[in-house]
C-alpha cells in the first residue's frame, strides 16, 4: 500500500503489505471511510425524507440531497479501492 516493491514468494498468497505498520493504516484507513460513510449515509436519509416531507425550502433539501448522495458515492468508491488494494497517490 505504501509503494515499496514487494518480494513475492514463491508459493502462497501474494503479499499485499510491505510489513505491520502500513497493514494497520490501511486497516485504519478502511475503519475511517467506513464511518464517514455510515454518516453520509444517514445524513442522505435524513436530507431524502425533508425533501420527501413538504419541506418549504425544496431548493435546499433537493441541493443537500444530491450532495449527501455525491458522497455516499465518492465514499463507496473509496471504499471498493481499499478493499481491492489500489493505493491512493
Amino acid at each position: 500500500m505504501c509503494g515499496t516493491a514487494l518480494e513475492q514468494p514463491a508459493t502462497g498468497r501474494p503479499r499485499v503489505y510491505c510489513g505491520v505498520p502500513c497493514r494497520r493504516a490501511s486497516e485504519y484507513e478502511l475503519r475511517r471511510v467506513q464511518s464517514l460513510l455510515l454518516t453520509a449515509e444517514r445524513q442522505e436519509q435524513r436530507a431524502r425524507v425533508a425533501h420527501e416531507v413538504g419541506s418549504f425550502d425544496r431548493p435546499a433539501t433537493r441541493h443537500a440531497l444530491k450532495w449527501w448522495a455525491a458522497e455516499v458515492q465518492q465514499l463507496k468508491a473509496r471504499q471498493r479501492a481499499l478493499l481491492a488494494g489500489v493505493r491512493d497517490d
